[in-house]
């Protein structure tokens, strides 16, 4: 158990700000925060809310270039990489979410440690060797 108990019980023990973050590898910001909310809202104020990330960006499709783009995507005679785009983009244009198009597409989704996020085709994976 933290020895500041919980829900950062620890002002009443006149522990301070910068001890508490020191303690649990914090910034003193987050403990501030958090204790700050703690003040406001009791236990509840602590939970998360929903993330909902930045928002996506709107990407409409006319009709001419849906149909160049469903031609490239199912052509027998388009490069891999160049259907593999186009499948991608017609997904987006559908309001598939960006998670789930990686598993729909044939596509493998990895994050980084730095937080970055990659997405490898069937080709990058080495399928198509």
């Amino acid at each position: 158990m933290s020895p500041y108990g919980a829900g950062y019980g620890a002002s009443r023990a006149g522990v301070c700000t910068a001890q508490v973050a020191r303690d649990l590898g914090l910034a003193e910001s987050t403990v501030r925060k958090r204790r700050a909310a703690f003040a406001r809202g009791g236990l509840e104020a602590l939970t998360d809310e929903a993330r909902t990330g930045r928002p996506k960006s709107e990407l409409t499709v006319s009709d001419a270039e849906r149909a160049v783009l469903q031609r490239w995507a199912w052509r027998a005679g388009s490069a891999q990489v160049l259907a593999m785009r186009a499948k991608i983009v017609l997904a987006c244009a559908d309001g598939t979410s960006n998670k789930q198009i990686p598993s729909s597409s044939g596509c493998i989704r990895t994050r980084r440690p730095n937080g970055a996020v990659t997405v490898l085709t069937a080709h990058r994976l080495g399928a198509g060797q």
